[in-house]
């Protein structure tokens, strides 16, 4: 429903609160962005999915009748559970017990289920990035946020441009990606190009999952099998110790009606018994690979989370992608097949003080876990 309207200059701005509702549906594919990430129906199973802690707003900004730009936010309520204590770091446990007492709310022109989702799309000839800026500098006081962050932003944002609005560079927000080559027909051609070292790990990866069977969950399979995908996927996210963006198996359901053939999901079964899954976003020039879920007690047997990786080469390679998308997190592991950090353009604000505090440690909580040591991994041959 409509939840906001206002003027900003000669601009007409409305504020909605769910993209099903009809005043907006129609008007939200005025403009044309290629692939499917602003596409309603995406949007809408994502809302359908029921994310725990989290609402949405789409801004429709119009000119002379005419809609000029169009704007996604997700709102997420910050709290407890959505930070897991069960390490004995000094830093989490400071950030949660603060946090225990007053969840942040924090506003996020982006998409956490997303990677490179530019959460602003508008008609240059029609709109500035400073008339833009000001309508959504508008929009979010309106909002009394904790934290407000645009996030994946195009080259058209720059410091420059948000300094006027208190908006600070977040630069530690990255992705790993990995570069395939036009040589690599199969992935022995990809094994080849790997150092001795790296190859022979990668042969013997290979080799402890010669036993499990992959096989395409269809809707029927995905039916009879989504109660152990969700154990599977949950068992992924009790390891994570910051979840923002919490779904479960009714994301994938949504996620194959919306998608449709561009959205794939894998099972990984060992004697008829599910023991992982995977997912993927095909995109034109790349394959993403989204939410995996496992059973962590197959893991070290079965090399079960590189096997998913190097799954996720050999079909992009299949599909003669030029690159392939593995995500944010597990920088080692993603370095050590060979990819490269991708870094973002992401602005931040914090109204408080003490609210800058605690993200600072929560940031720091994640470097650390990170660690540097991915940087050092160069598992391919020097051309």
């Amino acid at each position: 429903m409509l939840i906001q309207e206002f003027t900003k200059d000669t601009f007409k701005v409305q504020v909605f609160d769910t993209i099903r509702d009809a005043a907006v549906f129609e008007k939200w594919n005025c403009l044309h962005r290629p692939g499917f990430d602003f596409d309603v129906n995406y949007l809408s199973a994502i809302e359908k999915s029921q994310p725990a802690d989290l609402s949405f707003r789409y801004l429709l900004i119009q000119a002379n009748e005419k809609i000029v730009a169009r704007v996604y936010f997700q709102v997420l309520n910050f709290g407890n559970r959505n930070l897991s204590v069960d390490t004995g770091n000094f830093l989490l446990r400071i950030a949660s017990f603060f946090i225990r007492f007053s969840p942040y709310k924090i506003i996020i022109g982006g998409n956490l289920f997303a990677v490179d989702f530019s959460p602003v799309d508008y008609l240059k000839n029609e709109i500035s990035v400073g008339e833009l800026l000001e309508i959504i500098s508008s929009y979010v006081r309106k909002e009394k946020y904790d934290i407000f962050a645009l996030k994946d932003l195009s080259s058209d944002f720059t410091s420059h441009n948000m300094y006027p609005f208190g908006l600070t560079e977040f630069k530690s927000d990255l992705t790993m990606e990995l570069a395939v080559r036009s040589e690599w027909k199969s992935f022995v051609d990809y094994e080849k190009s790997l150092t001795h070292k790296y190859a022979q790990r990668a042969r013997k990866i290979r080799r402890a999952a010669a036993s499990i069977e992959r096989i395409e969950l269809t809707h029927d399979l995905f039916l009879l099998h989504r109660e152990r995908i969700s154990e599977l996927f949950k068992s992924i996210c009790a390891k994570q110790t910051i979840r923002m963006g919490i779904v479960d198996d009714r994301y994938f359901e949504e996620m194959r009606k919306a998608c449709g053939n561009d959205f794939m999901m894998t099972g990984y079964f060992l004697e008829g018994k599910l023991i992982a899954f995977t997912s993927m976003f095909d995109r034109p020039d790349k394959l993403e690979v989204h939410y995996i879920g496992m059973d962590y007690s197959y893991n070290k047997s079965h090399s079960l989370y590189f096997n998913i990786l190097f799954d996720g080469i050999e079909n992009a390679i299949r599909l003669k992608k030029n690159s392939l998308e593995l995500g944010r997190t597990a920088r080692e592991a993603k370095a050590v097949i060979g990819c490269e950090p991708v870094y973002f353009n992401d602005y931040i604000h914090i109204n408080s003080y003490m609210t800058r505090k605690i993200v600072d440690m929560l940031q720091k909580f994640f470097q650390q876990r990170m660690g540097e040591s991915w940087k050092e991994r160069h598992p391919f041959k020097q051309l």
